[in-house]
């Protein structure tokens, strides 16, 4: 995966001497999710009643390298972490467990309204989601004793964005979008998280909606306007 990435860098890079404006922005903001069956009251884990509503949204926080093709065209490679994070009770044990999703995308993205410091567009991203978190005890006789969680999957993603340009290098960037990823097997230590009532593996819905605010910085290169 990271030879890939990388690889996609390189290409855009490169082709950005003739295709247009290379740029990085950093973005910030909140997600939300479809893990409301997993905090199902009558649901428990290992024992474990997970906290009800805890996994419904957390913070996201996003960096991403691109180059602005033409007028209506641009392409990106992203990277988004979003926070999740929740707690599971059994008897005077207190699982503390942080299960946050990163992404690594492409995203190509369309603007068909452009004026003057101005463009409104689309995106469509594809690319891989993963779970990497821990589940840390808290009293009891396995206080502090710590078992590992994780998870890959594909992602998709569409996006809507306004882009202000205040400052010829520099835009402002407000996004929002759905997100559709759904882990269908995720390991908690070594063995796949099930329901206790029915012994089946657990499917974590990530999917959900987004919201970010971001900067945009345009680095020197051949100029395209808007």
């Amino acid at each position: 995966m990271k030879k890939l990435v990388i690889t996609i860098l390189i290409f855009i890079w490169a082709g950005s001497a003739e295709a247009g404006t290379p740029w990085v922005s950093v973005s910030g903001g909140q997600s939300t999710f479809g893990l409301g069956e997993v905090t199902d009251a009558q649901t428990t884990y290992r024992g474990y009643s997970i906290e009800q509503g805890s996994m419904d949204s957390g913070r996201l926080f996003g960096a991403a390298f691109g180059v602005d093709l033409s007028r209506p065209w641009s392409i990106g490679v992203s990277y988004d972490h979003s926070d999740v994070s929740t707690t599971g009770t059994l008897e005077d044990i207190r699982l503390n467990i942080s299960m946050p999703l990163q992404s690594i995308k492409v995203v190509p993205y369309w603007y068909p309204v452009r004026g003057e410091g101005l463009r409104v567009g689309i995106g469509a991203g594809i690319g891989l989601g993963f779970v990497k978190g821990s589940a840390v005890a808290d009293g009891g006789m396995y206080d502090g004793q710590k078992g590992e969680v994780g998870g890959t999957d594909l992602l998709l993603e569409g996006r809507a964005l306004v882009e202000y340009r205040p400052l010829a290098n520099l835009a402002i960037q407000a996004t929002g979008g759905i997100r559709d990823i759904t882990f269908e097997e995720v390991v908690w230590g070594y063995s796949t998280i099930s329901r206790d009532d029915t012994g089946d593996p657990v499917s974590f819905d990530y999917g959900g909606w987004f919201v970010q605010l971001g900067l945009k910085f345009l680095l020197p290169n051949s100029s395209v306007g808007l």
